[in-house]
């Protein structure tokens, strides 16, 4: 079995042909007094600055100074007091949010001389302010825990004949169209199509043809929308079952995970991309054998019985609750040989939990599905490697 690395990209609606896929300011003041017997005190002088990060916070600082000066047979006491004021502005970032905050600060320093000369003034404490904490996050991430499915079985029906799944059960995500360099496939990437058919009861469904070469091709789905895949529990379903029909070559479909994905992208870090550890060794199935030139439909359960890696990337355990997307790929028996492609697809859904398989042609009254598409941040992999499946 050949197991397709991706990359991945989702795009806007087109017609029923082709749907179009962010100084410190120092205020510093002196004040002399003079010795009342003898000498005076000298100035006192104070500078703060402060800088904070975050929001809002404000500081003060206090210093006091001593100083002492000896002359004739007179003493004289001075008093020196500064008094310095601190303004000190962070910026702290979260996410993609910037928060800015301001503080202020003042201090206060007071000396006193004995002489017959001058005495000397206690220097200016140093005070400033202290900025609060960081801004908040201005984009949010995946949801923790991961959204979750089980209500509603469909995942598209492609009868409102534009590129969103349809939106129901945390689910919002997009189809996009992969294939690796030499290659063509219809619908092109960055465009994503229905074709007039489909099993009986049905008016619209997807029709991928072409040639791919090097790791293949593929086009599939994201249950949730955003730049970067987000897990999405489909745990509380037993499989997927869909109407296919095919005139090409080897047909396999994968479940995409969090945990087989580079952590750039999306992934959760289990897989490095180094070594044993390398990213896109999805749990995969060759249905090829379950295709032929009329519609039947296809059922592929969520257990390791259907769904099994290939052994060449890191392994890790068939978790539902990091999925977060489903691959239909074509690969080449050889990465160069080139393979021909003619592979139609429709009523896709989940089995088991909220209603069952799902499976059946659908009467074409799906409600017009909403949004616009944003790109797949699923990269392609290196070509896959024969798993045997």
């Amino acid at each position: 079995m050949n197991i397709l690395g991706r990359k991945a990209r989702i795009v806007a609606a087109c017609s029923a042909s082709l749907l179009a896929a962010c100084a410190a300011s120092e205020v510093q003041t002196r004040e002399e007094d003079a010795g009342k017997t003898g000498g005076s005190g000298g100035a006192g002088t104070g500078t703060s600055t402060g800088t904070g990060t975050g929001t809002t916070g404000t500081g003060t600082g206090t210093g006091t100074g001593t100083g002492t000066g000896t002359g004739g047979a007179t003493t004289g006491t001075g008093t020196g007091t500064a008094t310095g004021t601190g303004t000190g502005t962070g910026t702290g970032t979260g996410g993609a949010g910037t928060g800015t905050a301001t503080g202020t600060g003042t201090a206060t320093g007071t000396g006193t001389g004995t002489g017959g000369t001058t005495g000397t003034g206690g220097s200016g404490g140093t005070g400033g302010g202290v900025g609060g904490t960081g801004g908040a996050s201005g984009a949010p991430g995946c949801p923790t825990p991961a959204a979750k499915g089980g209500a509603t079985a469909l995942i598209d029906d492609f009868e409102d004949k534009n590129p969103q799944i349809l939106v129901a059960d945390n689910r919002d995500g997009y189809w996009f169209i992969d294939y690796a360099a030499g290659g063509t496939l219809t619908p092109p990437k960055g465009m994503f199509a229905t074709e007039a058919g489909g099993p009986p009861g049905s008016t619209s469904a997807v029709h991928v043809s072409g040639t791919v070469v090097g790791y293949g091709g593929s086009f599939g789905l994201k249950f949730t929308s955003g730049t970067i895949p987000c897990a999405y529990d489909i745990s509380a379903f037993t499989g997927v079952t869909f109407w296919a029909k095919s005139t090409g070559g080897p047909v396999t479909l994968s479940l995409n995970l969090t945990s087989t994905t580079p952590a750039a992208q999306g992934g959760d870090g289990t897989c490095s991309g180094t070594a044993a550890m390398q990213c896109y060794d999805d749990y995969t199935k060759d249905i090829t054998a379950s295709l032929g030139t009329d519609w039947k439909q296809v059922t592929v359960n969520f257990n390791a019985t259907d769904l099994r890696q290939a052994g060449w990337g890191a392994p890790v355990t068939l978790d539902l609750k990091k999925a977060f997307g489903i691959q239909i790929k074509f690969a080449p028996p050889s990465p160069d040989a080139g393979l021909n492609v003619d592979f139609w697809l429709d009523n896709i859904a989940f089995t088991g939990a909220g209603g069952g398989g799902g499976g059946v042609p659908d009467a074409g009254t799906s409600v017009p599905d909403v949004g616009t598409s944003t790109p797949d941040a699923r990269e392609a992999g290196p070509a896959d490697v024969s798993g045997g499946q």
